[in-house]
């Protein structure tokens, strides 16, 4: 979803692997979007490089945000 601003709310991400980057979710923010990552739970995610759980790449004009989420036992290399 390029140039766009989901909402993400009210998920488990949970045993996921990424051969890369971002286990669980990864958010590429590029532009005036402003995702929102809120109350979500990332559990046992597995990322090669970054970001376990989660990355989030953002531009300097990006506003994402993330909010009211748990993170728990999740792994990369970096």
């Amino acid at each position: 979803m390029v140039g766009k601003s989901p909402i993400i709310s009210n998920c488990t991400f949970k045993n996921n692997t990424s051969s890369y980057s971002g286990g669980g979710l990864y958010v590429y923010a590029i532009g005036y979007t402003s995702p929102v990552i809120d109350s979500c739970t990332f559990i046992n995610n597995n990322a090669i490089s970054y970001g376990g759980g989660l990355v989030v790449y953002a531009s300097d004009i990006a506003s994402p945000i993330i909010s009211n989420c748990t993170f728990t036992n999740n792994i990369s290399s970096s």
